[in-house]
């Protein structure tokens, strides 16, 4: 069975899900692994990969499976499984070089397979600009993506104040809005095309609603559901019991205004908002010393940012 994929623009909850879905029978999660767009990235989908190599992607992504959940609310970076798999086993699966088509496929199926589960699925939030590959990959997967409304985005954003490997925050306003935006717009094109195979889950809904919206992932992803991961939500989300800093008039003004059409598409209430030009001219200006950093950044772990951007971030 092809496994499933929970995405969604960063600070969207998609941790939050990831820790409950774990927690299910019969659902084993990866966290974050990155092996789809590394090895596309590297490799595309027809370049082949040496046997040592998907032999040592393999152990990497075993070392990224999410334990279940507890309502100690334990941090999702730092509870890994940590599954060791004996080294004879991974040889004999992987003991000739493979399209990266093929390692792809045959690497979640050895994961599913070695687990005993009958779902596997990963959260990467990246992965959303890769539908489409992904769909080439795994025909038959399916796509959950988290969306929260763009000012608890933001906020997000300042709270936990991110910063760049410069030392730099990589927070900003307007890129934020833009890529939250263009996520979005990626994701409303695939969804159109393959109907049956995405779900949207709305953060406030698995908040306020948990029962039912976890009804209905359940359905999507074929599983029967008793209630027992509703215990999870309100342990692990970031936001539980702690103060959330506010949003000023220009940050408002440039979400709304990048914003506005997929925030009335998703349902989310639509304010105008207006702030002063001076202020307006000052974050636009602020966006250089923010691209150079978000550049150094970028090349200080040796990505190709300007085929990111030109292929990933910008479509329409």
């Amino acid at each position: 069975m092809a496994p499933f994929f929970v995405v969604g623009p960063h600070r969207s909850g998609t941790s939050l899900l990831c820790h409950i879905l774990a927690s299910i029978n019969g659902v084993s999660m990866l966290f974050e692994s990155g092996l789809i767009y590394n090895v596309i990235e590297k490799y595309g989908l027809s370049g082949v990969i040496d046997a040592k190599i998907c032999q040592s992607l393999i152990k990497d992504l075993c070392s990224r499976l999410v334990e279940p959940a507890t309502t100690e609310g334990k941090n999702l970076e730092n509870s890994f499984a940590h599954m060791d798999i004996p080294q004879h086993l991974i040889s004999s699966f992987f003991y000739r070089d493979l399209s990266a088509k093929e390692f792809l496929r045959r690497g979640y199926h050895f994961v599913q397979g070695y687990l005993g589960y009958a779902l596997l699925g990963e959260k990467d939030p990246g992965y959303r600009f890769f539908l489409n590959e992904i769909n080439h990959v795994f025909p038959d997967s399916k796509i959950i993506y988290v969306i929260r409304h763009p000012y608890d985005t933001l906020v997000s954003y300042k709270y936990h104040s991110f910063k760049g490997l410069n030392g730099n925050p990589v927070f900003h306003p307007i890129a934020t809005a833009i890529l939250w935006r263009n996520s979005i717009r990626q994701s409303i094109r695939w969804s159109t095309e393959n109907p049956d195979r995405m779900l949207y889950v709305r953060y406030e809904d698995l908040v306020e609603n948990r029962h039912k919206t976890f009804e209905h992932i359940c359905a999507f992803l074929n599983l029967p559901y008793n209630g027992e991961a509703d215990y999870i939500i309100g342990h692990n989300s970031s936001f539980t019991h702690k103060k959330k800093p506010i949003l000023s008039n220009v940050e408002k003004y440039f979400c709304n205004k990048f914003c506005k059409k997929e925030m009335i598409f998703l349902g989310y209430e639509y304010e105008e908002q207006e702030a002063p030009l001076y202020l307006r001219i000052k974050c636009l200006a602020s966006l250089v010393p923010y691209a150079f950093s978000a550049y150094y950044n970028m090349r200080s772990i040796h990505f190709n940012m300007l085929k990111f951007l030109k292929v990933r971030l910008w479509t329409r």
